[in-house]
């Protein structure tokens, strides 16, 4: 006699994940931007803190180059330190999304162009 075995669709249970979130708006938690900037050692001076998303690989050498010039770094990802995102395509990316949270601006590669024509960074 031939037995047969059914296969048994097991699913595992599911897991919910609950995150709280406590915004405290007092004035003393708010942080001030000029505050979490980098801080140039030479001039005591705010760094751009600069991150590319969705940008060609010509545009992310000149995003490097224009920083050595104009006295910027460069961040792989966004951090809180980052001040500027600079968008090639737009896509909705993690790193546009940290630059949203974090209150970085997103700027085109245009701003980079300009900044180059005007040998500072634009505000």
């Amino acid at each position: 006699q031939l037995s047969t075995a059914k296969a048994v669709n097991r699913k595992r249970p599911k897991k919910s994940t609950t995150i709280s979130v406590t915004l405290d708006t007092s004035s003393d938690s708010l942080v001030n931007l000029s505050q979490r900037c980098a801080v140039s050692k030479e001039t005591n001076s705010p760094v751009k803190v600069i991150c590319t998303t969705c940008c060609h690989r010509d545009d992310q050498v000149m995003v490097r180059h224009t920083a050595k010039m104009l006295s910027g770094a460069i961040s792989e990802t966004v951090t809180p330190a980052t001040s500027h995102v600079i968008m090639g395509t737009p896509k909705r990316t993690i790193n546009l999304l940290k630059a949203i949270i974090h209150g970085a601006h997103v700027v085109s590669i245009g701003w980079v162009t300009d900044s180059i024509s005007n040998n500072a960074w634009l505000k």
